[in-house]
């Protein structure tokens, strides 16, 4: 359905977009998570035909729509698009703003649709209402639905939900998916927030400084990140630095430890092992001690920052019925069955180079 080889995106001398690559089949729905700035909303209007693009090339059913010195109309491109801020007509009432793309319609089959729609995002009974008689979230349903309405090959959202609070775009995220996957619409969604990336996406994409870090399914992303970069950006978690022995085996502030596997590294290269929350226990018998620096309540468990006698820092999630006070010492031990090292001097990581 989509796809963009080597595409650069420049601002005059200034390269905000470089070197990516990306493909999304027909049904999917992509994501793209980076912080601001990072390049995510250009390469959605470029796709959208709304930015020229200085390499590379763009294809939309395997036919091209945009290279260096040549770009097919936006209008010519069927692609519907959800605006951060909805972008919604305050003159013209719900069904109307939904009806605003297929105009060219017969009146009764503009009806027809924009009743369709309107029971899709359960807005029955709304659509001689305006905008401002809405809530945020009626809102952007209304967005999604004048979008969906011309039927689009590619439905594009930038921060659809990033003006709504955060209880309200969780729920959202989930509903929009189900709507998207109902109609078989492919769709890339453009956000800063993970939790609306895991929520919508089948194929999720982390940039930064422009460039696409790595592509593919969520769970390949959070388990096998490439760098330390998008483990980072993928899930919470702290890494302690370590050195790698040789023989499967690591030492430093955490002590001693054997791996899974071994690594293709070699011995004495310096690694950055990242632990997450639930890999870091209390164990009462165990040589490894740490002091309990901050609690944080979570609802359902406690988020405890623990500092290491060298002074590196870990986080540790545990149940309510264990509860410790600041400064206290704990014992602790290490689930390392999927460890994550990745290379002190560039960030790459090491454990997927050895699979």
């Amino acid at each position: 359905m989509l796809q963009l080889e080597h595409v650069a995106i420049s601002y005059g001398t200034n390269k905000v977009v470089q070197g990516f690559d990306l493909t999304l089949q027909a049904g999917e729905i992509g994501c793209l998570l980076g912080a601001s700035g990072c390049g995510k909303t250009s390469v959605l209007r470029a796709i959208a035909g709304f930015e020229p693009i200085s390499e590379g090339r763009i294809d939309l059913h395997e036919k091209n729509v945009s290279r260096p010195g040549f770009s097919v109309a936006p209008e010519k491109r069927q692609i519907g698009m959800v605006f951060q801020d909805f972008a919604l007509f305050p003159h013209l009432t719900v069904a109307e703003n939904i009806a605003f793309g297929i105009r060219s319609l017969p009146k009764a089959q503009q009806r027809e649709r924009v009743d369709s729609l309107l029971t899709l995002v359960e807005l029955q009974g709304l659509g001689d209402r305006y905008s401002h008689a809405l809530s945020g979230g009626q809102q952007q349903r209304v967005a999604l639905a004048r979008a969906m309405a011309p039927k689009p090959d590619l439905l594009l959202l930038d921060e659809p939900f990033s003006s709504l609070d955060t209880e309200l775009r969780g729920s959202l995220a989930t509903q929009v998916r189900q709507i998207l996957k109902q109609q078989g619409i492919t769709a890339l969604l453009v956000t800063h927030d993970k939790s609306e990336a895991f929520s919508m996406a089948d194929k999720l994409g982390v940039m930064d400084q422009g460039r696409l870090l790595q592509w593919g399914c969520p769970a390949t992303l959070f388990s096998r990140p490439a760098s330390l970069h998008v483990a980072d950006f993928i899930g919470k978690g702290a890494t302690v630095k370590v050195e790698y022995l040789g023989d499967g085996r690591i030492a430093g502030d955490v002590g001693n430890w054997p791996l899974v596997s071994n690594v293709s590294v070699a011995s004495g290269t310096s690694l950055s092992l990242l632990l997450r929350p639930h890999q870091v226990k209390t164990d009462p018998t165990s040589e490894l001690k740490a002091r309990v620096l901050r609690q944080i309540f979570r609802g359902a468990d406690y988020l405890y920052e623990l500092q290491l006698p060298g002074g590196e820092l870990l986080l540790s999630s545990m149940p309510l019925d264990c509860e410790f006070s600041p400064g206290q010492s704990l014992g602790l031990s290490l689930d390392l069955t999927n460890a994550l090292l990745f290379d002190a001097a560039n960030g790459h990581n090491v454990l997927l180079e050895s699979q």
